[in-house]
């Protein structure tokens, strides 16, 4: 799967405060996140035993523009990204938590991002893992709901 305008993560967003290195109960987010390159996502092993969980950054402020809204959506994934780093998860042993990576509307073209965005979606799922799209602007539901579609469509 080649995806357009699509940037794995950088490891550095993932740093932070580390309470313990053993105790799993003292983890935070930075210490349990495994970084994701969706263009590898079919060798993926997830644990049955777990919740797998994969982040995904909708990085898009054209829709803001079209709305004559005030933009900086596009900053999200990244801001959030900083925020969950130092998060405390002390359920560490039941979850599995991956980033994916961004995807990024820098040509304007809002529609091509979503039907970009909707494709990682319908991959995540069909590899077993739960999509949170970390934004950006509303435009992303779309795209989000245009993924789940196609996956559950393939179910019937």
């Amino acid at each position: 799967m080649i995806l357009k305008n699509y940037t794995p993560t950088d490891a550095n967003y993932w740093t932070g405060r580390v309470d313990d290195l053993h105790d799993v109960d003292s983890f935070r987010m930075h210490q349990i996140i495994k970084l994701l390159d969706l263009e590898d996502i079919e060798t993926l092993q997830v644990d049955p035993a777990k919740l797998d969980i994969c982040l995904i950054g909708y990085c898009c402020d054209e829709g803001i523009e079209r709305n004559s809204g005030r933009t900086g959506a596009k900053h999200g994934p990244e801001d959030i990204r900083s925020k969950f780093a130092s998060l405390p998860i002390p359920f560490c042993d039941k979850i599995q938590i991956y980033d994916a990576g961004n995807l990024s509307c820098t040509d304007g073209n809002m529609e091509g991002i979503q039907k970009q965005l909707a494709i990682g979606i319908e991959q995540m799922l069909d590899n077993h893992l739960f999509p949170i799209v970390l934004g950006g602007s509303h435009d992303l539901s779309y795209g989000h709901f245009k993924g789940i579609f196609n996956h559950l469509r393939k179910q019937n």
